[in-house]
């Protein structure tokens, strides 16, 4: 019998609140190109990563609540589609390189463990011949470095970017929403903090009293 596929309610998800003024702050500043093409911005995947990584939950509702901004469906469709294809290249992309790490690593460690049996044989026939005698301690280091190299690609380097896929797999799984606020700019009023922390009070009683600037314009609700 096939079992059925467990559906998720809004509760199963742990949500990430992200606040922008408008829809461009999601993407690059020095990038010129369509909503359909433009690469996203460093500081909005930063932050992200950063704030994934403190959740356990496989799965991630990210709220993006644009403060000037009005709401576009059609634009959010494209958001929406760039952010998962964003994260499924590059977990595509790194998963590669790393299985081609492992690839390697297998390789290595074959020939290196063959060039020590193979050593060992010559050892033994070797004690009447001065030249495969000096053969084989000259050899004997380079098979245990191709050896030791080779299981340190397949156990070690081929492992280190497990984090980084597993938090792109989980954002091509995000589920992605908007809200718009529509806050004119003259509403908000900008202010310092002793830390130094340039925060924005909004007067208005839709949103939380304060975001905080995290870069990018972009703003997490406190």
């Amino acid at each position: 019998m096939r079992g059925k596929r467990k559906t998720l309610n809004a509760k199963d998800y742990q949500d990430i609140s992200i606040w922008v003024d408008k829809y461009e702050d999601l993407f690059s500043d020095y990038d010129s190109r369509d909503f359909t093409e433009r690469a996203l911005s460093d500081d909005f995947i930063l932050e992200v990563r950063k704030l994934v990584r403190e959740m356990p939950s496989e799965n991630i509702e990210l709220k993006f609540n644009l403060l000037i901004e009005p709401s576009n469906p059609e634009t959010e469709a494209i958001i929406t589609k760039n952010i998962h294809e964003h994260f499924a290249f590059f977990a595509e992309v790194i998963k590669d390189e790393m299985d081609t790490i492992f690839r390697n690593g297998c390789i290595m460690t074959g020939l290196g463990f063959a060039l020590i049996v193979a050593l060992i044989y010559v050892g033994n026939v070797a004690e009447a011949n001065s030249f495969l005698s000096g053969s084989h301690v000259a050899l004997e280091p380079i098979g245990w470095f191709l050896a030791w190299t080779g299981l340190d690609m397949m156990f070690q380097q081929s492992k280190k970017e497990q984090e980084t896929i597993q938090f792109n797999l989980k954002m091509t799984k995000a589920n992605i929403s908007y809200a718009s606020f529509g806050i004119p700019l003259d509403l908000m009023s900008a202010s310092e903090t002793t830390e130094g922390t340039v925060e924005t009070t909004i007067t208005t009683t839709n949103t939380p009293s304060k975001v905080i600037p995290c870069g990018n314009s972009l703003r997490i609700a406190s």
